[in-house]
């Protein structure tokens, strides 16, 4: 059932500062090392506009070959006017590390009292906010949030506030010289961009509340508890919520090298685990919870499965 010829792949991730950056360059590195893959085969990193939630478009339009999908939304109702996902499948489920998180700088706290985006709404306080761009999970997730708090990017707008669509390392720079005041994110429990912030900047991580997150709950989101003490700083546990997260890959690709990625990544879960977020929390029964691929999971990583007794010969996970 290995896939015997090289493999030319081509992996696509957002924007140098956000983990899905760094958790795909991971994902390349451990899979060029030794003889993982078959020898000569080619594994390139692509930056694309956009982000996790959207990235199944991109390799509908034949701009890549996987990515990391946070499948809730535009595998189910699409995004931005554009149908849900037709042709893509997962290889597993992962993300068990990922969390929605709002993060304010302590200097803004001290000036306007206010820690949260949910505050700041309710006061139509003139914030400035950092955001990725159009189609990235963060401006989903943004987006959301002002949607269930009864506003909109124009009205917020409207009042003197400000939304900058940058991205996470320019947000960053930004939040250390107090011209950004928040950002809203769809990160990781251990985010390099939130972690090298907190170095520098004294800032403010938090959850969301009840409102918005049943809301959240309701649009494809799960539930997810940011513990104390998080980044350095999370002053007590908070209750938020993640899009779940799969390797997808386009439901055409060759059953054999469907099946030689998925045993290569899951033999290598112990490792990865420790080295790549994305894996954080992950185990075999984990990786086939149907609920969090959303999309159907490819034919060869299901035949994977299967031969290791996770998957029954329905392609149904065994009690």
């Amino acid at each position: 059932m290995l896939y015997t010829d090289p493999m030319i792949l081509r992996f696509a991730s957002g924007g140098s500062g956000g983990s899905d950056y760094t958790d795909i360059g991971t994902i390349i590195s451990y899979l060029s090392e030794g003889d993982r893959l078959p020898q000569g085969s080619t594994l390139t990193q692509e930056v694309v506009s956009g982000g996790t939630s959207t990235s199944g478009y991109v390799i509908e339009a034949g701009m890549a070959d996987i990515c990391r999908g946070q499948n809730a939304i535009s595998g189910t109702v699409g995004i931005g006017g554009r149908p849900p996902y037709s042709s893509i499948n997962a290889l597993f489920a992962a993300g068990g590390n990922s969390v929605c998180l709002q993060v304010v700088t302590e200097d803004f706290k001290k000036k306007t009292g206010y820690s949260t985006i949910e505050e700041i709404i309710a006061n139509k306080y003139p914030a400035n906010i950092c955001s990725e761009d159009v189609g990235a999970t963060d401006y989903i997730l943004l987006q959301y949030v002002f949607e269930i708090l009864g506003t909109s990017f124009e009205e917020f707008q409207g009042w003197g506030g400000t939304i900058n669509f940058s991205g996470n390392d320019t947000g960053s720079e930004m939040m250390q010289d107090g011209s950004c005041d928040i950002m809203l994110m769809a990160t990781t429990l251990t985010s390099s961009a939130v972690t090298e912030l907190s170095m520098s900047t004294k800032i403010i991580v938090s959850g969301f509340s009840d409102q918005v997150v049943d809301e959240l709950l309701k649009r494809g989101f799960a539930e997810r508890t940011i513990p104390k003490d998080t980044f350095g700083a999370v002053a007590e546990d908070s209750r938020s919520c993640y899009i779940g997260t799969s390797l997808i890959v386009s439901q055409d690709m060759d059953e054999k090298m469907a099946y030689t990625l998925t045993k290569a990544l899951m033999e290598g879960l112990d490792e990865l685990s420790e080295i790549c977020p994305t894996f954080r929390g992950m185990t075999l029964q984990t990786a086939v919870d149907k609920n969090i691929m959303v999309v159907p999971q490819h034919p060869g990583a299901i035949k994977y499965f299967q031969e290791i007794g996770i998957l029954d010969e329905n392609g149904n996970p065994k009690a």
